[in-house]
């Protein structure tokens, strides 16, 4: 221990003249072998190419190899060990790997020990990329252009390319999520199509434990569009399919506004107020206008699309609830196509929800044509929740649109919608919220599903048999 420490203080006073002064800034020490930690976005990177862009800079020790977590999943990380060259035009005489790269369109960035701070934008020491104050190129620190789109003269072969340049063209994966999970495969791929080269069916993406997240992976190609700013035909952020909103993610993909397809805001702060269907003002979205003379007209409100099957989730706080009630029920409001079907978890274990294939019936008087279901019910004192697509917000206490129950001002009773008294203290019989009639209750509708219990209160038992007498 005492050599090290007199080594370490010959080397940092050593004089020019001294045997030691060859080490500073070049010290063995500070040349050690490293473990790296390199995250690239695409996680379909080969393993060699992120080992040959390594040995630009230092020397490989060891394969890039997987960093695992704790259930034995890949983390999307590498662990490479690596020797550092020397340098002495550095302050510690090391030449340091950068701290971000991009192989072609996938960025990257690499993590170790004793790693200086850099900014991503300027490479300089000192401040991070967010207080950057360089305006210059990354490619050529030339100012006058953006990163994104180096300067070319036209003499250049290159200007013919720019817009259109094969790196900007080249395949990506394409994250895609569709609401409904029923939704086929081949639809999602029809729909790509209309934008894009589809290289690749749609596959499922799997969580760490194996199962489905409900979004698909699918390699694709993008068009030419010499009318767009980067000379690409960027898909759409947001589409729906039916009934079935659903939204693509990629690399590089612009900030798209999903109200007017405008860039550089979100919906949040877009102020068109435009008919997303014809760009027309005057009528929402979700209302598009018909006139009188079109063969359409009689549609609008009884729209075939609009009481199309759906899936509905049904929820009730007693779990013993009998499915047939819940199909009873149901069946006030729509028509009931399927048997009400367990809702799983990941590990198989029930969630305590119902799944139902139900078809709407119409209602002239809806403002879309479409009697709904209600948003919350009861049967007996067990209270339940029923949600599907397109479910309009409902007051659970009023029952009227736009509001919840919290923000209501009704003080009507909910059985008779009529004031002076409240709901508990309704002075008529109750109706039956499983039927619907005023002639019994719950618990004693017909139609119910007779528990052990209810069959025994109400089983006439004429004689005790005789076994159950012996040894009285």
């Amino acid at each position: 221990m005492d050599i090290c420490r007199r080594y370490g203080e010959n080397v940092k006073a050593a004089s020019p003249e001294s045997p030691f002064s060859s080490f500073v800034d070049n010290s063995p020490i500070q040349r050690k072998e490293r473990w790296v930690t390199v995250s690239v976005r695409n996680p379909h990177i080969p393993g060699k190419d992120i080992a040959t862009f390594l040995s630009r800079f230092c020397t490989m020790r060891k394969d890039p190899a997987h960093i695992l977590d704790g259930n034995g999943f890949w983390t999307g990380k590498w662990s490479v060990l690596v020797k550092l060259h020397r340098d002495k035009s550095s302050s510690d005489g090391v030449r340091h790997l950068p701290q971000s790269f991009s192989l072609g369109s996938s960025p990257g960035i690499i993590d170790y020990p004793d790693q200086p701070q850099t900014c991503r934008k300027c490479d300089e020491l000192g401040h991070w990329m967010k207080n950057c104050k360089s305006t210059a190129c990354r490619n050529g620190q030339v100012t006058g252009h953006d990163t994104k789109v180096k300067a070319a003269s036209p003499e250049s072969p290159l200007s013919s390319f720019m817009g259109n340049s094969p790196i900007q063209l080249k395949k990506r994966w394409v994250t895609v999520s569709v609401r409904n999970p029923h939704t086929p495969v081949k639809d999602i791929t029809t729909f790509l199509s209309r934008f894009c080269t589809v290289l690749t069916d749609p596959a499922h993406i799997l969580d760490g434990n194996g199962f489905w997240t409900g979004k698909w992976s699918v390699l694709v190609k993008l068009h030419r569009d010499k009318s767009s700013s980067d000379g690409v035909r960027h898909l759409p952020q947001s589409f729906s399919l039916g009934s079935s909103p659903g939204t693509i993610d990629y690399q590089d993909q612009p900030q798209t506004c999903r109200k007017c397809d405008e860039l550089g805001h979100c919906m949040k702060n877009c102020k068109s107020t435009a008919c997303r269907n014809d760009q027309v003002t005057g009528h929402d979205t979700k209302v598009k206008v018909v006139s009188p003379e079109s063969p359409f007209s009689s549609f609008m409100g009884n729209s075939p699309i609009q009481m199309k099957e759906r899936w509905v989730t049904v929820s009730v706080r007693n779990p013993h609830t009998p499915v047939k009630d819940i199909t009873t029920f149901l069946s006030r409001f729509c028509t009931v196509l399927t048997d009400p079907a367990h809702i799983l978890d990941g590990n198989g274990f029930w969630t305590g929800k119902w799944s139902v294939l139900v078809k709407l019936h119409r209602d002239k008087s809806s403002s879309d044509g479409v009697r709904h279901l209600p948003e919350s019910f009861s049967l007996g004192s067990s209270l339940g929740t029923i949600d599907y697509l397109d479910q309009p917000q409902t007051c659970r206490k009023c029952g009227e649109l736009r509001h919840l129950i919290k923000n209501s001002e009704s003080s009507a009773c909910r059985n008779c919608q009529g004031t002076g008294h409240d709901t508990k203290d309704y002075p008529k019989k109750k109706a039956c919220n499983l039927c619907g009639l005023e002639e019994h209750v719950y618990k004693d509708c017909p139609q119910r599903v007779k528990t052990y219990a209810a069959a025994l209160k109400y089983a006439q038992v004429k004689q005790v048999p005789p076994i159950f007498n012996a040894g009285i």
